[in-house]
């Protein structure tokens, strides 16, 4: 069962991870469209919300710091860069919270075997 919820957590997190990425790409793209970037991140968030939901629900077995951290600041990344475009705002900020999400994402794609 643990390998179940272990390989689920991965793919969540892996696809999510991609999606946010993609968006960061097109945030600092020549020609940024945002209802693409959008999209991104809500992909993305749905993604990871998933993975935050089996981790909730076992998180007896599952309780680590670095996921704790990973989907903290996906939130965080996700939040900002939709506020920016919300709000017409440089994305300086967005920049600097993708780039902690990246380093949360190797933490956790070490300790979960994501390649």
């Amino acid at each position: 069962m643990i390998e179940n919820l272990l390989q689920d957590l991965k793919v969540l997190i892996l696809s999510g991870f991609i999606n946010a990425q993609h968006a960061h790409e097109l945030i600092f793209s020549d020609s940024p469209n945002v209802a693409v970037i959008v999209g991104h991140l809500s992909i993305a968030s749905s993604y990871i919300n998933s993975a935050k939901s089996i981790y909730t629900c076992n998180k007896a077995v599952l309780e680590r710091q670095e996921l704790e951290d990973f989907f903290h600041l996906s939130s965080v990344f996700i939040d900002e860069a939709m506020d920016n475009i919300r709000t017409n705002h440089s994305h300086q900020w967005s920049d600097i919270q993708f780039n902690r999400l990246k380093d949360s994402y190797r933490d956790v794609s070490r300790l979960l075997g994501i390649k």
